[in-house]
């Protein structure tokens, strides 16, 4: 279930911000919308060194005219916050300590599976030959200069677990997408819109992973959008959605067999790591290039109060 921030000690904070997040509930228009609980762009209790970044909705040309990534279309995105990482092996071992103190994983040799909920049966993360291990009652991070190298072997089930365990999302492909080109219409996640082995690790150079944040990010202030780890997105893949997908907002198919993923990683070739190039695989694959990023909107920590506030009415009455 969601992790809540301590009760007690936050008891009159939560209070002040859950009004504010009914007020800017009823005043803004309806759709995803920015809010932001700390100064430094943090929501409570989520894992050390997430940062959220604003991105301020706009409209933006999705696409291009490949094949895969055909036709280009005009698609308008509300404002949101994303994570200005990707995900680490440090970050996604936390969680999976916390969530199996809570006695909701399963943990063999090879894989962790969720143990109930939504997601019961499917594995979330492949723990042979992963940085992350489990030893001794305990996932941790091995060696320890991986930490920050972005959790990789994870499937879609186990990144969309992550995200909602904080009250957080997958993006959008388009959400994805709008981000990357940075507000201005960018080829590439990266600084210049250009790709080169300065500016992003793609391409067998380096052969593994690095750091998140080890090359400078784009002008929305998000770093490793173009290479790195692959990202998992929200959406269902379907080859033809743009041709019928709207042009707000827009979530994907209802269905298919393939989830999308976005930007590259250090092992693909360049025309993946494009802001338009699209990828997919089965929601149960999981790969040493395929990690992910999270993003908040006004909702999510909408509801995040509102099961903190019946929790408080429980406490106190």
């Amino acid at each position: 279930m969601p992790k809540f921030v301590s009760f007690l000690s936050n008891f009159a904070f939560d209070l002040f911000a859950f009004s504010v997040l009914i007020f800017s509930s009823c005043s803004e228009d309806s759709g995803h919308n920015p809010f932001s609980v700390t100064s430094n762009g943090k929501f409570p209790d989520i894992p050390e060194g997430i940062k959220m970044v604003d991105i301020s909705g706009g409209s933006f040309e999705m696409g291009n005219h490949n094949n895969w990534d055909a036709p280009a279309h005009i698609v308008t995105v509300n404002s949101f916050k994303m994570s200005a990482h990707e995900i680490t092996n440090a970050q996604y071992a936390e969680y999976l300590n916390e969530t199996l103190a809570e006695g909701e994983l399963i943990v063999t040799e090879e894989k962790v599976i969720a143990a109930k909920g939504e997601y019961s049966g499917r594995v979330y993360l492949e723990i042979e030959e992963n940085w992350i291990v489990y030893s001794s009652g305990e996932f941790k991070v091995k060696p320890e200069d991986k930490q920050r190298w972005p959790v990789t072997k994870v499937t879609w089930h186990g990144a969309s677990a992550f995200a909602a365990f904080y009250g957080l999302e997958l993006p959008t492909e388009a959400e994805w997408e709008y981000a990357a080109r940075g507000g201005q219409q960018l080829g590439y996640g990266t600084a210049d819109g250009t790709l080169n082995y300065s500016l992003a690790n793609f391409g067998l150079t380096v052969g593994h992973p690095t750091n998140v944040g080890s090359y400078p990010p784009n002008p929305f202030g998000l770093y490793d959008m173009s290479g790195n780890a692959c990202e998992w997105c929200s959406d269902w893949y379907d080859p033809g959605y743009y041709r019928t997908s709207p042009c707000e907002n827009p979530q994907g198919p209802q269905s298919s067999d393939n989830r999308v993923d976005r930007g590259g990683s250090w092992a693909t070739s360049k025309g993946l790591n494009e802001s338009a190039g699209r990828d997919y695989n089965g929601p149960n694959y999981r790969q040493n290039y395929l990690g992910f990023r999270v993003v908040a909107h006004l909702t999510d920590q909408l509801e995040f109060y509102r099961s903190s506030s019946a929790q408080l009415t429980k406490l106190f009455l």
